[in-house]
């Protein structure tokens, strides 16, 4: 029970001296009131109502601070986030319990010393008594402080996770689910000087709640891919080459089909400029499938839009999460293109293209299940028809146009780091 809580990934952080005061008067209380009990046993009982009536009176006044969390819950902030009472819960029941406590030691503590007839000793113990307790009025208090607070933002750094070296942000933290803004840090400027990973700290406060969140960014070169150059302007088509080789008479005739189509286009469109990071918007826009003989012309599926950014001598694509890699090379040390999943690419520069790109990539050879139905309709004719089972398709680079925008600086190696 102290002044931290976790909430949401982030540090709640208010004080816990208005407990510790309410503790001590808890203590100092209960002590006075056995104090005033003990001192009046000398005194003659003289007026039991009176005292009866003080203990009453003083304890139902008393245990009404303790209803001021409650009492400040309409006037706090809504919002969709957790609120700062059900953070700090624990150390506010702990606050108006230690009050309550509090009030009932000084309601009996004064009950003792109104019913006895001890001259002057009356007002002056309730005026020790009182003293005593007041400390303790603080617990309630912050109490309802801190449920007046309402819900407590997520605190955010606008912007991807990601910059790069030598580039300036902003520092000042976003605000997610909290109707009322809380005060932040003055902005700052987060420069990125040394590759590797940067922290920063962000913070924002309201009334006694301060919240604190440790965001880390990574910082890195902008050296892109030179498999795969990053120009506003540049751009590549591929074409699929599918070949189909049948066999019949026991492979003493083969009859072979080789179809060639258009696949799609990759182009850079624009460079845009995030806080610290740039970054390259690309459009794949896949070719229309060709449509068998008698069938109507097919509609091409929709372009896919993917947003970029080089470092250290890697493409990747920017997203929430671990991000993942435009260009890479595999185990066996292919080129592969994340946008043509499972095809191993070769991405050597072609000599008769003016910049470089996967210039062919192949789907590989068919899957066991695709050699075990050949098999089975080779049994079945027995042998006189044999379909095929090559190795699929090959998406061939067949042009590419250099741009004259904005680029960035090409790594030394393709799909490795300088």
């Amino acid at each position: 029970m102290n002044g931290h809580a976790l909430l949401d990934g982030q540090e709640l952080i208010t004080s816990a001296w208005p407990l510790y005061l309410a503790c001590a008067s808890v203590l100092l209380t209960s002590l006075g009131a056995l104090g005033v009990g003990a001192a009046g046993l000398r005194a003659p009982l003289a007026a039991p109502l009176r005292g009866a009536l003080v203990l009453l009176g003083a304890g139902a006044l008393g245990l009404l601070p303790a209803l001021l969390p409650l009492l400040a819950l309409p006037f706090a902030g809504g919002g969709e986030g957790h609120t700062a009472l059900s953070a700090f819960a624990p150390l506010v029941v702990g606050e108006t319990a230690a009050w309550a406590l509090t009030a009932l030691a000084l309601a009996v503590g004064l009950g003792l010393a109104w019913m006895r007839a001890w001259g002057p000793g009356a007002p002056i113990s309730s005026v020790i008594l009182i003293t005593l307790a007041a400390p303790g009025l603080l617990g309630p208090v912050h109490g309802a402080w801190v449920a007046q607070v309402g819900a407590v933002p997520t605190l955010e750094l606008e912007g991807p996770p990601v910059m790069h070296l030598g580039r300036t942000r902003s520092g000042t933290p976003a605000q997610r689910g909290a109707e009322v803004l809380w005060d932040v840090n003055e902005s700052l400027t987060l420069t990125a000087a040394a590759p590797g990973p940067l922290t920063y700290h962000m913070a924002a406060h309201r009334g006694p709640v301060t919240a604190m969140r440790a965001v880390a960014l990574t910082v890195g070169r902008e050296l892109s891919d030179p498999a795969l150059p990053l120009r506003v302007g540049n751009a590549w088509s591929w074409e699929r080459t599918t070949t189909r080789q049948d066999h019949f008479l026991f492979g003493i005739l083969s009859s072979k089909h080789v179809d060639t189509a258009p696949a799609g286009t990759l182009e850079v469109l624009s460079a845009p400029q995030h806080p610290g990071l740039r970054t390259f918007t690309l459009r794949w826009s896949p070719a229309a499938p060709v449509p068998a003989e008698g069938e109507p012309e097919a509609t091409a599926p929709a372009p896919t839009i993917l947003e970029v950014y080089a470092m250290e001598g890697t493409i990747r694509v920017l997203a929430e999460g671990q991000p993942e890699a435009l260009v890479h090379l595999d185990e066996e040390g292919a080129c592969a293109l994340a946008l043509f999943p499972g095809r191993r690419c070769t991405c050597a520069p072609a000599v008769s293209l003016p910049l470089a790109g996967p210039t062919a990539c192949s789907s590989g050879p068919r899957g066991a299940g695709s050699a075990l139905a050949t098999g089975l309709f080779a049994v079945l004719t027995a042998g006189l028809i044999i379909p095929d089972t090559g190795g699929g398709s090959v998406l061939t680079l067949v042009s590419a146009r250099q741009g004259s925008g904005e680029a960035a600086p090409l790594a030394q190696q393709a799909g490795t780091a300088p």
